[in-house]
């Protein structure tokens, strides 16, 4: 389930913050586990824990988002990862994670057979307003898009701002699934969005 952490910067907050990025955009690296389980942790708690009983939340994150979990997925060759870094503290300010192998019944066979899974987008609430989330989605968009025919991603039902998100950038909703927690279950809308090869590097 990705996160509502996709904010682009106001024209006010891009001439304040031009000509240079205060962060980098990397792949990740299992030396990053800790600090990535961490803040997906936190964000994930912060964006949901309104919409689940507190018990259900303490499972899932500590069946989820652990140091253990997190670098066995990194090295794992199905998961890539990329993170933002600030450029003078080097602290970790997000990530996007990219899946293979996973799949959905609604998907069309472009998607199912040739596509991947933008699975997470987290940025930290603290380094909102700074464009991280959507320099983390077009820096994931940019590695599929030579690899796959198509990218598809689940976005909770109510989460409103991040679906205009996807839908401006081409994603079109085909089926929904359940996301279940202990004994909460959410609805997730599916989104894919499938590639023109012709189409320039950038969204």
């Amino acid at each position: 389930m990705t996160v509502s952490s996709l904010h682009k910067p106001t024209s006010a907050e891009a001439a304040t913050t031009a000509p240079a990025l205060d962060y980098k955009i990397v792949p990740g690296e299992p030396s990053d586990a800790e600090a990535i389980a961490s803040l997906g942790g936190r964000v994930f708690y912060e964006s949901f824990a309104h919409s689940m009983p507190a018990d259900d939340m303490a499972t899932y994150l500590a069946t989820t988002y652990t140091r253990d979990l997190i670098h066995a997925e990194m090295l794992d060759a199905r998961h890539t990862f990329f993170v933002a870094r600030d450029t003078a503290s080097d602290r970790l300010l997000g990530f996007a994670q990219l899946t293979t192998g996973s799949s959905e019944p609604c998907l069309s066979s472009v998607a199912a057979e040739r596509g991947i899974e933008l699975q997470r987008i987290y940025t930290d609430s603290a380094a909102h307003g700074r464009g991280i989330g959507s320099a983390l989605f077009d820096r994931a968009l940019e590695y599929a898009r030579p690899r796959y025919d198509a990218v598809w991603l689940g976005v909770w039902e109510e989460n409103e701002k991040a679906q205009r998100f996807y839908t401006r950038h081409g994603f079109h909703r085909v089926g929904e699934h359940d996301f279940k927690i202990g004994t909460c279950v959410q609805t997730d809308w599916i989104l894919e969005r499938h590639f023109e090869k012709d189409e320039p590097a950038g969204r």
